[in-house]
């Protein structure tokens, strides 16, 4: 901050970007510190212990933090901590730059570490969050992963679905986009989310989520209790339960095959004990209602009842599933 008061410091500034630019100072950094991130923080001289919580924080994300000094360039220029050095360092090293400050202590609640994260691109980013009951390097790693996710959206926005239970069908905007646990990066702006499972009641949700905005969202699933669920596309449709045709062509047969064994014993217990053949010496031949005629009576009666019963009743069922991945056709019956 002294360098932005100097006026031999700026021209100082200038030069150390110049001989950057130009390739004249050491290497940047080596190849195989492609992972490498640029402090510009307190050296481990001035604040030893601030240095070493931000670099274990890199180290526990498998990223590799390098000191300003290690680039070779000029001591005014690594000394300066304003985000205009490092946006030109970010440039020229073609590296993440990263600034950290840590405010407050363990016992305070006002304390927060901030971040500052810039990329070559130009992108940049700020976060802050508290860190008081927990390790300033692990609320600077939980802020170090966000930046880079939320840089890495570009003009998008992430959204993360999770739903107790799991397995419920997400839709966004009226289109399906899968099932839970679900991560998916979307449009920025306004959405209608809707998230549907069988047998529960469905949620719904309206959205603004700004670019690089990572929005988390757990749901408890309530099961419905005898309320109709509402339908939506894609949704699990309850079982549909019909009446079988096999109740008709069973019944109907049987009704048929009962009229002529009804006819058949009507007749003969009608006409018991009359004349059927007549001769000159008297009647030859009388109609008699025996067992045969007994047994065709109630043999069509009960074959009359079973079919007007299949046919009235209905025993016989047609349970019908149609979902996404899957159809069943269930016959089942109940007498």
């Amino acid at each position: 901050m002294q360098l932005a008061r100097s006026g031999g410091g700026c021209r100082r500034l200038a030069l150390s970007a110049l001989l950057l630019g130009s390739g004249a100072l050491a290497p940047p950094v080596r190849a195989d510190t492609a992972e490498a991130v640029v402090l510009l923080t307190p050296s481990p001289d001035e604040r030893p212990r601030e240095w070493s919580e931000v670099v274990h924080a890199l180290r526990a994300l498998g990223r590799r933090s390098v000191q300003v000094a290690e680039l070779g360039v000029d001591p005014v220029f690594a000394a300066c901590r304003a985000l205009a050095c490092g946006r030109q360092l970010a440039q020229l090293a073609n590296k993440p730059v990263l600034l950290v400050t840590f405010t407050g202590s363990d016992a305070n609640a006002d304390a927060l570490v901030r971040l500052q994260l810039l990329t070559a691109r130009g992108q940049q980013i700020e976060l802050q969050r508290a860190w008081a009951g927990s390790t300033r390097s692990a609320a600077l790693a939980q802020l170090f992963e966000s930046a880079t996710e939320q840089l890495s959206l570009g003009d998008k926005a992430k959204l993360r679905i999770a739903t107790v239970p799991i397995g419920a069908v997400v839709w966004l905007d009226g289109e399906p986009i899968g099932v839970t646990p679900l991560e998916r990066n979307v449009a920025v702006g306004a959405h209608e989310l809707r998230v549907s499972l069988s047998g529960h009641v469905p949620a719904e949700r309206h959205l603004a989520l700004a670019r690089g905005e990572v929005q988390s969202i757990e749901l408890q699933m309530l099961r419905d209790l005898g309320v109709a669920e509402a339908s939506a596309p894609g949704s699990a449709p309850s079982p549909k339960r019909t009446a079988s045709p096999v109740n008709f062509l069973l019944g109907g047969a049987l009704s048929l095959a009962a009229l002529p064994l009804l006819v058949s014993g009507t007749n003969a217990l009608a006409n018991d004990g009359q004349c059927l053949d007549r001769a000159a010496d008297g009647c030859r031949t009388r109609a008699r209602f025996g067992a045969r005629s007994a047994v065709q009576l109630v043999v069509g009666a009960a074959a009359l009842l079973a079919g007007g019963y299949f046919v009235a009743w209905q025993p016989f069922q047609l349970d019908s599933e149609i979902a996404p991945d899957r159809a069943e056709l269930r016959l089942s019956g109940r007498f």
